[in-house]
C-alpha cells in the first residue's frame, strides 16, 4: 500500500510540475530523537522517547509568490514494529508575499510556531509534525502576528473531536520586546456522545523581556517575565475554572554552549496539551545545551535538563539531530 502511494504522489508530481509549474521544488529531511524523561512526581509520568522521522515532499511554483507540495511523513519508533497508521500526508498551498504568509492544508509545523511548552507540550514535534489546518503570519518593522488552526481529530462514532487555535504576537522596540501567546483547545464528545460532551480548555502567556545580545561578550542573552493564565469548564458538569501565575525566563549562549532556565510561580495549570509540569504551583525548569551541529543543513543538540518542584528534584536528558536539504529547478 505504502508503494503504491508513493508511485501514485510521484507520477501526479511529475505531471502537474510539467503541466502547470514554472519551477519545480523539493524538500527531503531527517528527524531524529532521544528524549529520557525521569520523572518521579504526581504532574507528569516518566517515559523514553526514542525514534527518527523523515520526510519528503515536491512541488511547483506558479510564480513569486504561490507554491504547492505534497508528500509524505513517516515515523519509526526505536523498538516497534513498523506501521502504516505513522505515515502522515504533506499537502499544501503556500503563499508569500512581503510581509504576509500562508499556509493551507497539511503542512510542517517546524519553524512555523513559537507557542511556549506550558499552553503546548514539545512531544507534538515527535508525533504530530505537521499542521492540518491554516496558518498566516503578518510582519512589519515592529514585529509580526501569527495565527494559525490546527484540526487534531475528526468526529466519528468513536474518535473526539479536537482542534487547536492559537495566536502569537510579538512587538519589538530597540532591545526591548513584548510576547503575548494565546491557545485554545477544543475537546468534543465523539459522536455517538451527542454535542453535550464539550470541553472548553486554553490559556495564554503575556511577557515582557530584553534582548541584551549586543552589549555583551554572550553570542545570545535575553531575559523576560510575564503573566500565565488558563481557563476550564467542562459543560455540564463544572463551570469555568480559572489559574493564573507568574513565569520568568532567561537564555544564554557562548559558541556552542548554552543555559536556558525558566521560573513559574503561581496556581497549577490544568492545560491539556500544555505541559504537565505546570500543574506544579512551584516549577523551575533550567536546560544546559551543547550544540553538536549547528551550522550548515545539520543541527543537533545535547540537552542535560534539570526540574525543580516542591522537595523533588527530576532529570531528563535529550539528544536530537535534525537535517533538511531542498532544491529547486526551473521548468521549460
Amino acid at each position: 500500500m505504502v508503494r503504491n502511494f508513493l508511485v501514485a504522489f510521484l507520477f501526479c508530481f511529475i505531471f502537474q510540475a510539467h503541466s502547470f509549474g514554472q519551477e519545480a521544488i523539493w524538500k527531503a529531511g531527517f528527524y531524529g530523537f532521544f528524549d529520557n524523561r525521569e520523572y518521579f512526581n504526581p504532574y507528569a509520568a516518566p517515559q523514553s522517547i526514542l525514534g527518527s522521522r523523515i520526510f519528503a515532499e515536491g512541488g511547483f511554483k506558479i510564480d513569486q509568490y504561490n507554491e504547492f507540495g505534497a508528500g509524505v511523513d513517516y515515523l519509526f519508533e526505536f523498538g516497534s514494529e513498523p506501521n502504516a497508521a505513522n505515515i502522515k500526508p504533506i499537502l499544501y498551498y503556500h503563499h508569500l508575499n512581503g510581509s504576509k504568509e500562508l499556509y493551507m492544508g497539511a503542512f510542517p509545523r517546524r519553524d512555523l510556531i513559537e507557542t511556549p511548552n506550558v499552553l503546548l507540550n514539545d512531544t507534538f514535534n515527535y508525533y504530530r509534525p505537521n499542521i492540518e489546518g491554516i496558518y498566516l503570519k503578518f510582519s512589519a518593522p515592529w514585529g509580526y502576528q501569527t495565527a494559525f488552526l490546527d484540526w487534531t481529530s475528526r468526529q466519528t462514532l468513536e474518535a473526539h473531536e479536537t482542534f487547536i487555535v492559537s495566536t502569537t504576537s510579538r512587538v519589538n522596540k530597540g532591545a526591548f520586546f513584548s510576547t503575548l501567546n494565546f491557545l485554545m483547545y477544543h475537546f468534543a464528545g465523539t459522536a455517538a456522545e451527542g454535542p453535550s460532551k464539550i470541553r472548553d480548555n486554553g490559556g495564554l502567556t503575556l511577557n515582557i523581556g530584553a534582548d541584551l545580545s549586543k552589549h555583551t561578550f554572550l553570542d545570545s542573552l535575553s531575559v523576560s517575565t510575564g503573566l500565565v493564565g488558563s481557563y476550564d469548564r467542562q459543560r455540564g458538569e463544572y463551570d469555568l475554572r480559572y489559574a493564573i501565575g507568574s513565569k520568568t525566563d532567561i537564555y544564554l549562549q557562548y559558541n556552542n554552549f548554552g543555559v536556558r532556565s525558566m521560573m513559574y510561580l503561581g496556581q497549577g495549570q490544568d492545560l491539556m496539551v500544555g505541559d504537565k509540569m505546570y500543574l506544579s504551583p512551584i516549577y523551575n525548569r533550567t536546560d544546559l545545551i551543547y550544540n553538536v551541529f549547528s551550522r550548515g543543513k545539520v543541527k543537533g543538540a545535547i540537552e542535560f535538563s534539570l526540574h525543580f518542584l516542591p522537595s523533588k528534584t527530576d532529570f531528563s536528558q535529550k539528544f536530537t539531530i535534525y537535517l533538511d536539504i531542498s532544491g529547486s529547478k526551473k521548468l521549460k
